[in-house]
Parts: structure tokens; sequence; C-alpha cells
């Protein structure tokens, strides 16, 4: 992006943003990448950490005509994780932060002249859920590929049984 970032940048794995799905709130195709996270904890994680997160809510975004979900969450083992809960993104000291992050995504990614309001968590986790389906069917091999590469035949055999997203204590499961 070319600028500084105030916060961890990343993607859940296991999430594809099909793009010949739409979005029933925007009408919006997939982007057909990995749901993004913004974590928001108060350590700067290394290149290539995989760290639990806590879904706070998030920004639907879009870029070229295509939704790009960016989640805003917390590192589960933050000493700030505890503080934070959803709602919280309503007080004044989060209303910063959640305005810095729309104006920083604002410059890149607009919708009709506006970045989308921040999604509830449950919104956040629809979105989520969502991807992790159609990130299945890619991988198991029910939607075209589309030159995309998805890894070798035995993780695929392996995505043939229906599977579970790993539970976090405090989160319901996504299947």
């Amino acid at each position: 992006y070319g600028q500084p970032m105030f916060w961890n940048y990343g993607f859940l794995p296991q999430t594809w943003a099909d793009p010949r799905q739409t979005d029933s709130a925007t009408g919006l195709p997939g982007s057909s990448g990995p749901i993004e996270v913004i974590e928001i904890g108060s350590r700067e994680h290394t290149r290539g950490e995989v760290t639990e997160v806590r879904v706070l809510g998030a920004f639907p975004m879009v870029d070229a005509g295509a939704l790009h979900w960016r989640v805003i969450a917390v590192d589960q083992d933050d000493p700030v994780a505890l503080q934070l809960k959803p709602a919280m993104l309503d007080e004044p000291w989060e209303l910063e932060l959640v305005h810095a992050v729309r104006e920083w995504f604002g410059r890149f990614e607009v919708y009709d002249g506006s970045v989308l309001d921040l999604a509830p968590q449950s919104a956040a986790l629809r979105a989520i859920s969502a991807s992790h389906q159609s990130w299945r069917r890619l991988r198991g091999g029910q939607a075209p590929q589309d030159g995309l590469w998805i890894g070798g035949r035995e993780d695929q055999q392996q995505l043939r049984a229906p599977g579970q997203v790993q539970e976090l204590p405090g989160q319901k499961s996504l299947e």
C-alpha cells in the first residue's frame, strides 16, 4: 500500500471469496481472495506469524467492483483482548481506531464514493463462514479454479469428508 499501518494486517486461512457468488447485503461479487484481517491488539506481530483472533466486526470494502471483507479482530492472547468486546467498537476511543482504519483503507477501496459502514460481529462471522464454505468447494473441485493454485491431490482428498473449523474459546463453530 505504500503507507505505514498502525495495526497488524493479514488474512484468514481456508477462506475464499468466490467471484461467482454475490453478497446478499451488497449485491457485490467476491474478490477471489481470502478474508483479510486487521488485528488491533497491543503488539506488533512478526511477518508470517499465525495468531488466533477474536472477531469484533468487519468493514465490507470494494475494490474494482468486488467485495473485500476486512475483519477487525484482536489477538486472543493479547492482554487487551479481555477488555475488548464487539459492542465496544461504538465507544469513543474505539471509534478513533475504527475511523483511522476507514480513512486509511478509504483511500484505496471505495464504494459509490464512500467506504461501507462497519458491520457487526454477526455479519463478520457470516462472511467468514460463507467464504470458508466457498474455499471448501474450491478445494474439493466443486468450483472452477480459473488458474488458481489450490494445492496437491492429497490435500484435496482430505477435504472430501466434512470437517470443522477450529472453535476458539468463547466462539461458536462456523460449521
